[in-house]
């Protein structure tokens, strides 16, 4: 129908209408056997619920048409229509809403299913019999006798719930996301705090080795001065008491300490060796120059010699 007329379901609406037109039992016997089809009130009610269909719905609205004689139950004829509007604009469109508000407001009805049966009472009284009587209104209706509305909003209503647990299943993923960024994150954090407790390690380490290397250089320095000390002491007073004789330092540095013959050759080795810190540092170029200045002021060396040993205390 939709690739005939061009019309097209707009929405949620419903485009089929599920038409079930009912007379009772009792009405059909009177004229012979409820599922005969040789029955004529059986043909009357079919032909009426087809007619009262293209009626309410509009003549090209009638899609099909059924009538079971071989069930339990009978007299009831199930229509299907699918009627087309036009909307405000213009466009064409299948839907049973407009028809059922229509019938709804007309007849003043609390839903669209009382106000089709009104409808449909009113036209078999009028084209079959007077004396049918409308079939009295459920207070609650089952599950297969729900009103165009309230199947709508079960509709509705299925829509929304699956919304929610599509909605629930996408928050779940996002919290487990978020749970697993979490984690990595506190992870990332450990490492790092791991890796400054490593470096704060590290570091105190150099710290301390740094501290022992320049303890063992303080006391090698202090060591090395006091050595340093010693050698010169030993060369002043080995000059002063006469034991060096003569000291003498030559242009490139090289100098040549004479000792008194009276010094043992165990004592030399020991006085060389211990004056070789000193006179590396310049004792040699010392004694040698205040040996110059006595001989060229014409002072005895032992003159010299004694003023430099009471004023330096080695004397």
């Amino acid at each position: 129908m939709q690739a005939a007329t061009g019309a097209i379901q707009r929405g949620n609406t419903a485009p089929v209408g599920h038409l079930i037109c009912v007379v009772s039992v009792g009405w059909l016997m009177e004229t012979g056997d409820q599922h005969d089809p040789q029955n004529p009130r059986n043909r009357l009610l079919f032909d009426a619920a087809i007619a009262w269909a293209q009626k309410t719905f509009g003549e090209t609205s009638l899609l099909s048409a059924r009538m079971d004689l071989d069930e339990k139950g009978a007299g009831v004829v199930d229509v299907f229509v699918a009627p087309m509007t036009t909307s405000k604009t213009g466009k064409k469109f299948l839907s049973v809403s407009p028809t059922l508000t229509k019938l709804q407001a007309q007849y003043k009805t609390r839903n669209t299913f009382a106000a089709l049966q009104d409808s449909w009472t009113e036209f078999v009284r009028a084209n079959l019999d007077p004396t049918i009587e409308r079939g009295r209104e459920k207070e609650a209706r089952g599950p297969d006798r729900l009103s165009p509305e309230a199947y709508a909003a079960k509709a509705e209503t299925e829509k929304a719930r699956e919304f929610i647990r599509s909605e629930s299943d996408e928050l779940d993923r996002l919290r487990s996301e978020l749970v697993i960024a979490d984690n990595a994150r506190i992870a990332a954090e450990q490492a790092v705090a791991e890796r400054e407790r490593r470096c704060a390690a590290t570091e105190a380490a150099l710290e301390q080795r740094r501290l022992a290397l320049e303890t063992a250089a303080a006391k090698k320095l202090t060591k090395a001065g006091k050595r340093l000390v010693e050698s010169f002491q030993l060369g002043m007073l080995a000059w002063l008491d006469g034991r060096i004789t003569l000291v003498q330092v030559d242009h490139e540095e090289r100098y040549r300490v004479s000792l008194t013959d009276a010094v043992s050759d165990a004592d030399v080795r020991d006085i060389e060796r211990s004056l070789r810190p000193a006179v590396e540092l310049g004792l040699a170029r010392l004694l040698a120059a205040w040996q110059l200045v006595a001989d060229e002021l014409g002072v005895e060396a032992d003159e010299v010699k004694n003023r430099i040993g009471r004023r330096s205390g080695l004397l």
